[in-house]
């Protein structure tokens, strides 16, 4: 895996007043069950060469892993097949980025997120299909955001490595 140096200015960072310089990794997979633990080892291998302790680690696998397994299963119902693409992102030791953009057909985890938060009810493991990733992901990662633009769902996750004050 090779890691770069760019300047970063998008979707998400609109309206900021200087650019930063960020490692950054890039990788595109088919949508496809067979792709997941490619998928989850190239973040793996990001985080472990950015040097993020294996608690976040951890957080951040389960995150892209419920994410994904979502996208894979219910993103594309009629048995055709898109692509996923993975971007990882280091933030000066303070954060890490994660943006996975997907083909499928619409969905904005973060209206279930927001559902499960207000109604103040505990985790149950007896959730509709689909429900419990996303419940799941929504307590581990810091911020998510979720835009849908050209076709393509974009879903970003913030988690952070030390606290930030």
């Amino acid at each position: 895996m090779k890691i770069q140096l760019n300047p970063i200015k998008g979707d998400f960072l609109e309206g900021t007043t200087s650019l930063l310089l960020l490692p950054i990794a890039v990788s595109r997979f088919n949508a496809h069950i067979d792709q997941l633990h490619p998928m989850l080892t190239f973040v793996k291998n990001f985080c472990l060469q950015e040097n993020i302790d294996s608690d976040k680690i951890y957080d951040i696998l389960i995150s892209v892993e419920e994410a994904v397994v979502n996208i894979i299963q219910y993103g594309f119902p009629q048995k055709e097949r898109g692509s996923i693409e993975i971007t990882c992102q280091k933030d000066q030791n303070k954060m890490l980025i994660l943006d996975i953009k997907d083909s499928g057909i619409p969905f904005d985890p973060l209206l279930r997120i927001n559902e499960y938060k207000k109604s103040g009810q505990p985790f149950k493991k007896d959730l509709e299909p689909g429900g419990s990733g996303i419940f799941l992901y929504g307590t581990l990662i810091d911020i998510i955001e979720y835009q849908r633009k050209d076709e393509t769902n974009h879903l970003h996750f913030v988690k952070y490595l030390k606290i930030v004050g």
